[in-house]
């Protein structure tokens, strides 16, 4: 584990500890070549952990990445991504690449080779600007769903799924979830007592091997 804030702007930190369950035992990472920062993507490659983006302080966005080797315990730099960083972008490992996609006000994503240490762009895809939703690889595609509009009350309930071999996405059939309305019990200026909800922000998603 590597990273994270405290609430509201409060802290943002830049260190990181590994966990083995068969000892029960915590250590403590090296010191990263990265800022502090919250809500990055990371991906498990097989071999290191490799992390990217986020927002550190005042919610500025921290477009630098950086891999771990818990067999050398050692961190390296990596290259620049091609798109700005953008917190709560999803992340995927395809086998061969990670690949980061949306993130506040941002529709757009790359693919990252740790091997060659370069990133490509992906396709823009068919959806709205988003943070907060759910990827994960199905082994041919990556499916994204949900989130929320950053700026906006807007849950959101659609989604797409990616096929980096092809390089093209297409959109996914409406999910049968139901609309839900929601009491603005904090009384949030510009909005209704009543508030409709579509969609869902940070939820989870898994691959069974079929669906």
């Amino acid at each position: 584990v590597w990273g994270g804030e405290v609430g509201n702007d409060v802290a943002d930190y830049a260190d990181g500890a590994a966990y083995d369950p068969s000892r029960g035992t915590w250590r403590m990472l090296p010191p990263a070549p990265l800022t502090p920062r919250g809500s990055h993507a990371a991906v498990w490659t097989g071999n290191e952990m490799v992390i990217w983006g986020g927002a550190g302080a005042q919610s500025e966005p921290t477009p630098d990445a950086a891999a771990y080797d818990p067999k050398r315990d050692e961190w390296r730099p990596l290259a620049d991504a091609l798109i700005p960083s953008a917190p709560r972008a999803v992340a995927v490992w395809t086998g061969k690449e990670m690949i980061v996609w949306g993130g506040r006000s941002r529709n757009d994503g790359a693919a990252f080779d740790p091997a060659r240490n370069k990133w490509r762009r992906i396709p823009r895809s068919p959806l709205s600007p988003r943070a907060g939703a759910a990827a994960t690889w199905t082994g041919c595609e990556v499916v994204v769903w949900g989130g929320q509009s950053i700026g906006e009350w807007g849950f959101l309930d659609d989604g797409a799924s990616y096929d980096p071999a092809a390089r093209r996405w297409r959109k996914l059939p409406p999910a049968p979830l139901g609309t839900e309305r929601i009491r603005n019990v904090d009384k949030v200026p510009g909005f209704s007592p009543v508030i409709t909800a579509r969609g869902f922000i940070h939820p989870n998603a898994v691959w069974s091997g079929e669906e």
